[in-house]
């Protein structure tokens, strides 16, 4: 057979897909390359080379090879085209995106908003919001009074300040009224929503709204069987009032206060829940009357209050000064909700005295620092036992060779434990001795500065449950079993003199009203005159003696144990001594802070 040969010319072009052909074998076994002008052999027509089918028959130039420039060339601007087509793909898919999110926002208000319509239309009330507004200054007068101490004393609420009358009026009674601070209102939750207004309460906020309005529907059935309390809350127009007291100084200045002794006039664990704006009431001698906004001159901190626990709950309350926005006014804002007790924070606090090697007295059967440990580890369980978070300012086990005597002003000592506690009471349980003494009993001591039914009280109750008797030593007696001790002159003279011989400069502070005992004096805070600086190198620092937030604070005389009948009564029936303690003290508290049995 006859052999046959195509010739193919070396330069081979690139086909329309972008590759080169391959190289081929003839049936010699030669290698050929395929013609640049796309010749195709057909073995069935038998073509000659050189020709092409068709109207491309009669060949055509050959194409110049390209260089590596321009197939560089080429190729980056494929790569560019590429790269605009991926980025206008891009484009197209966010702009699309961000038209079906505006849309769905669209939609959903569109639902939430028929949602509501459609409600009212079948009769159903849409969801509604609550909203607050500031209205606690809408019965102001326009005029201030200046405060110039606040803050609380035990249960109760501490409050002076002065003011000047207008020309020619004459106050006949004073009286601190609360005006709601904040009016709350229901608006549909689609409308705040569509203008952007709704703001969420916190849930603590609710709580307290919603205990408010509960308790207030709860009491509406109650007050005409309630008995009138010693906190005489008064009832203007809706408003919650209380009087106040005040003097009249030869400038025409009226000075105002709560009430003539701390622990009196108006107690926190009975005011009102809520949020209110205090306004200070004149009721002039014309008729007249005129509401003062109060105006902090004190300089004092805000008040962070904890209520005594009843039934399991106690309450926080907050008091503070802060300013109206639009009138630039000051008021006094009062806040009560419900809260949990803090870790830290007491009811009452029990201070067994002395500890460590200060024994305090004794006889040949024991020490002072054993039998006051004895008897406030029985009273804590008895209060406990009540309900009543209860601290004991120490349990025994200090080191006994501390100097306690000394020590009672560490940081970690008997007074600032007990002031940290922001207990409401402190009983301070000691006993006496004294040998030119035949009879011993009961003694209590309170501040100066207070009413003292509630220390009568206790006396009374022990006297009655534990068969005590009243002591007969006359010296601070106020009535049976009470006592008042507070400095004399010669005690300030000797005072000062070691101070001098000590090289510190003296107090200047001590008067003769000043309470002696430390414990009562120092847990008073600034209200029954603290003052244990640390200038006395001997003591360290009272951390509270600047405090508006005072303990109120007792100091007992359980027996005599240089008397042996007294103290044999007094250590074989500790059980009823502590249980008349803690009788007469929350009887007190369950009778809204009085005596008197309801």
């Amino acid at each position: 057979m006859e052999k046959k040969t195509i010739y193919i010319p070396a330069e081979t072009p690139r086909r329309a897909s972008g590759t080169r052909q391959r190289p081929y074998r003839g049936s010699s076994g030669e290698v050929h390359q395929a013609h640049p002008e796309r010749t195709t052999h057909h073995r069935s027509t038998g073509s000659a080379p050189g020709q092409r089918q068709g109207k491309n028959t009669g060949g055509a130039p050959q194409r110049r090879p390209l260089t590596e420039e321009e197939r560089r060339r080429r190729l980056a601007i494929r790569r560019k085209k590429r790269r605009r087509k991926r980025m206008i793909q891009r484009i197209v898919l966010l702009s699309f995106m961000a038209l079906l999110a505006v849309l769905f926002i669209v939609l959903l208000v569109s639902l939430f908003r028929g949602r509501d319509e459609s409600d009212t239309l079948l009769g159903k009330a849409p969801e509604l919001v609550e909203i607050k507004e500031f209205i606690g200054l809408k019965d102001w007068d326009g005029q201030g009074v200046s405060v110039t101490e606040y803050g609380t004393y035990g249960v109760w609420l501490q409050l002076t300040g002065m003011f000047t009358p207008p020309q020619g009026k004459t106050v006949t009674t004073l009286t601190l009224q609360l005006h709601e601070a904040y009016e709350t209102k229901l608006v549909p939750a689609g409308e705040l929503i569509a203008e952007g207004e709704i703001e969420e309460e916190p849930e603590e906020e609710k709580k307290g709204l919603t205990a408010l309005f509960s308790r207030e529907k709860e009491t509406e059935t109650e007050t005409e069987t309630e008995t009138e309390t010693e906190q005489q809350e008064l009832s203007v127009d809706g408003v919650a009032s209380y009087p106040m007291q005040f003097t009249l100084d030869e400038s025409g200045i009226v000075v105002f206060f709560t009430a003539e002794t701390l622990n009196s006039g108006i107690a926190l664990d009975l005011m009102p829940e809520g949020s209110y704006t205090c306004l200070l009431a004149a009721q002039y001698s014309d008729g007249t009357t005129e509401r003062f906004t109060l105006a902090d001159s004190s300089g004092m901190a805000a008040v962070d209050y904890y209520t005594l626990t009843k039934d399991g709950r106690n309450d926080e309350i907050t008091l503070g000064f802060d300013l109206d926005p639009e009138t630039g006014a000051s008021f006094l804002l009062y806040e009560r909700k419900e809260a949990e007790l803090p870790e830290g924070v007491y009811d009452i606090v029990i201070d067994p005295g002395h500890g460590g090697k200060d024994t305090g007295a004794s006889n040949n059967v024991t020490t002072e620092k054993e039998m006051t440990l004895l008897y406030a580890q029985g009273i804590k369980k008895k209060l406990e036992e009540k309900g009543y978070k209860v601290l004991l300012t120490r349990d025994g086990f200090e080191d006994a060779n501390a100097d306690m005597a000394y020590m009672m002003y560490d940081e970690d000592g008997r007074v600032n434990l007990a002031c940290a506690s922001k207990a409401k009471y402190c009983i301070s349980v000691h006993f006496n001795s004294n040998a030119e003494v035949t009879k011993g009993g009961f003694e209590i001591y309170c501040s100066g500065k207070d009413d003292p039914s509630l220390a009568a009280l206790i006396a009374d109750t022990v006297v009655a449950e534990a068969g005590a008797q009243y002591s007969n030593q006359k010296s601070y007696k106020v009535q049976d079993g009470v006592y008042v001790k507070t400095y004399t002159e010669q005690e300030i003279s000797a005072l000062d003199a070691k101070a001098r011989n000590n090289n510190f400069e003296p107090y200047g502070t001590i008067t003769e009203d000043t309470d002696y005992l430390f414990m009562i004096r120092e847990l008073g805070g600034i209200w029954t005159g603290a003052y244990i600086d640390g200038r006395n190198p001997y003591y360290g620092t009272n951390l509270y003696r600047d405090s508006n937030m005072g303990i109120e604070s007792y100091l007992i005389e359980a027996a005599y144990m240089s008397v042996p009948d007294d103290f044999a009564n007094a250590s074989g029936n500790a059980e009823a001594y502590e249980q008349g303690i803690v009788d007469a003290l929350t009887a007190w508290i369950d009778n809204d802070f009085s005596d008197v049995i309801r």
